[in-house]
Order: C-alpha cells, then structure tokens, then sequence
C-alpha cells in the first residue's frame, strides 16, 4: 500500500483540520463578546474530529475507516449546526461554527466516499 493518503482519506483530513481550526475561532459574536468555540460545544466537534483522524491513519483504506469518518462528521456537523440553529442564531454565529459545519460535512464526503469506493 503507499503511503500517499487516497482521496477520500485527504478530505478527511482536511475536514479534520477545519474543524479544528474552527473551533478557535468565535462561535458566537455578540455586541457583549465573542464565544470561542472551545468555550461553547467546539471541544465535542474537536474530540469527534481527533477520533476520526486516529481511525483513518491507522485503518486507512478499510471500510470501518469510513464509517468512524461518516458519523465523526456527522457528529462535527451536529455539534455546529445545533449552535447556529438553537444558541447563536444565523445573525450571532461566528466564523469558527461554519468552519467547523463544513469541516464537520467535508469528513463525512470523505467518510461516504471511502464507504462507495470500497477499495
């Protein structure tokens, strides 16, 4: 097997980094402050990521890989999408949770890609 990451593994990875990158940034902004994301909910995203990086560089190219990569992504995705829609609301959501919503869905692409591809 090389050691250069497939496809879906690089989406992974990146969704992983974006993720992680989002969650120091502001979740929330407000006329009162910002909420970084590692304050609020971003650390459950930021745990969710970490375990679906740990699974792919160790069982890369399998299928569990891509299921642990699809639910962590769903999950990383859960985790903002419920700050936007239910704590900040679209006018208070900060850049960090919509970095980490599309960092959340593009580890899920990744996930759901390595699953269709089934090498």
């Amino acid at each position: 097997m090389s050691d250069a990451f497939p496809a879906p593994e690089t989406l992974t990875v990146l969704g992983v980094a974006a993720v992680v990158v989002g969650a120091l940034l502001p979740w929330e902004v407000t006329a009162a402050g910002t909420t970084v994301g590692l304050g609020a909910n971003g650390f459950v995203a930021v745990l969710a990521a970490f375990a679906v990086l740990a699974t792919v560089a160790v069982m890369r190219g399998s299928a569990t890989a891509g299921r642990v990569a699809l639910a962590g992504g769903l999950v990383a995705t859960l985790v903002a999408g419920h700050w936007i829609a239910l704590v900040a609301g679209l006018d208070g959501a900060g850049l960090g949770v919509v970095v980490s919503l599309l960092g959340g869905v593009v580890i899920a692409v990744g996930g759901g890609l390595r699953l269709v591809r089934g090498d």
